[in-house]
């Protein structure tokens, strides 16, 4: 069974790697896209979804970048565990709305300096790579849904 600090160790193994949409590569020769992130480390840790397939990186290749649905959102709830937002925990996911009114950003949460929560993420409006930082009260109000993978351990 895969632990959170194990989740928070390898999803920081994919910083600097290039925001590439729908691409499945780690390093700063590859490309990333968010759910790309969530679906790398997952196979990396061999964790699987909760109908027990394996999570992996060729997952969800097939899905509109411009956010014109909440398909993020609605696989999570389907495949991972829900959680309440208030109960979420480094190595846990979110989805957020991100530059639309659609929940399709995905994150996944990390413990920063004393306990705060950062969030790690490969993102198209900013450094256009994956990137870790605060999860400020700007990200904390965009969360549309938390989720654990299944059989996470602490």
């Amino acid at each position: 069974m895969a632990t959170r600090a194990q989740v928070q160790s390898v999803a920081r193994s994919f910083a600097k790697t290039p925001f590439k949409d729908q691409h499945r590569l780690k390093g700063k020769r590859g490309g990333i896209d968010c759910v790309g992130l969530v679906l790398l480390t997952a196979e990396e840790l061999g964790i699987c979804y909760t109908d027990t397939a394996l999570m992996r990186g060729s997952d969800y290749l097939n899905y509109n970048p411009q956010s014109v649905n909440s398909q993020v959102l609605q696989e999570c709830t389907k495949r991972l565990v829900n959680k309440h937002v208030k109960d979420i925990r480094p190595g846990d996911i979110v989805v957020m709305r991100a530059g639309s009114s659609q929940p399709s950003h995905a994150a996944i949460i990390t413990a920063g300096p004393g306990g705060v929560l950062y969030m790690i993420h490969a993102y198209n409006g900013g450094p256009m790579e994956v990137t870790e930082h605060i999860l400020d009260v700007k990200w904390q109000r965009r969360i549309a849904g938390a989720f654990e993978y299944p059989g996470l351990e602490d």
